[in-house]
């Protein structure tokens, strides 16, 4: 099965899904994001037609995505160019571009996912129940 081209894809997701998701590298030059973002290798900005706050600037072009978008409730102009974007994807699924990931990123997916986190639970309250004595923290069940 032939993959869809990023553009094709996210197209398709906005029209089907609530929101559509682009991953990307924003350390590149032209790549237009907020300042504290911008040395971000894997950020990702999502998008939708039906969000509270509509996107009135939302372009997808053959080049990229351009919209303002709201940081922290403020509306700044961001630009995506397709050749940043290394994954398109919505709230469930997506496509990963191999070929784009940059050499400093990992991409999790169900074939590559990411290594256990050891946890222990507690129930009740009160002490840790002895699970640092076995390498990790513990969790209290708050009820």
């Amino acid at each position: 099965m032939a993959r869809p081209a990023k553009k094709d894809l996210f197209l398709q997701l906005l029209e089907t899904a609530p929101e559509a998701c682009l991953r990307f590298d924003a350390r590149r030059p032209d790549v237009m994001v907020p300042a504290g973002f911008k040395n971000e290798a894997a950020l990702m900005l999502s998008y939708g037609l039906n969000f509270p706050v509509p996107m009135t600037d939302f372009v997808v072009s053959d080049i990229g995505v351009q919209a303002t978008l709201s940081f922290n409730r403020v509306p700044l102009p961001t630009f995506v160019p397709w050749s940043a974007v290394f994954v398109v994807q919505d709230l469930e699924k997506g496509v990963v571009y191999e070929e784009d990931v940059p050499a400093d990123v990992t991409v999790h997916t169900a074939e590559n996912p990411p290594p256990p986190t050891k946890l222990g639970v507690v129930e009740g309250g009160g002490e840790t129940g002895g699970s640092e004595e076995r390498g990790y923290p513990a969790l209290r069940l708050v009820k």
